[in-house]
């Protein structure tokens, strides 16, 4: 089973990569610099602030805990 997905993954991942080559519509570049022209048709988005609160940085237990969730509802599941 885990075989089976790891292969769907790649062939995905290659199909992608193939993809970007044989389309000519899809291209790669590099801006050097916020002024480059804009190629008609296109428009830039301006960039967005930031977009969430900060947080408070939590550290022991209860911090673990918050960064890992997973392992939070995993072991109140296996201890109940």
């Amino acid at each position: 089973m885990l075989l089976f997905s790891f292969l769907y993954v790649l062939v995905n991942l290659m199909v992608d990569v193939v993809y970007t080559l044989v389309d000519p519509r899809i291209r790669f570049e590099l801006i050097d610099h916020p002024t480059a022209p804009v190629p008609p048709g296109l428009v830039i988005a301006p960039p967005l602030g930031d977009l969430l609160l900060p947080v408070k940085v939590r550290r022991g237990f209860v911090g673990f805990l918050r960064n890992h969730p997973t392992v939070a509802i995993g072991g109140a599941c296996c201890f109940y």
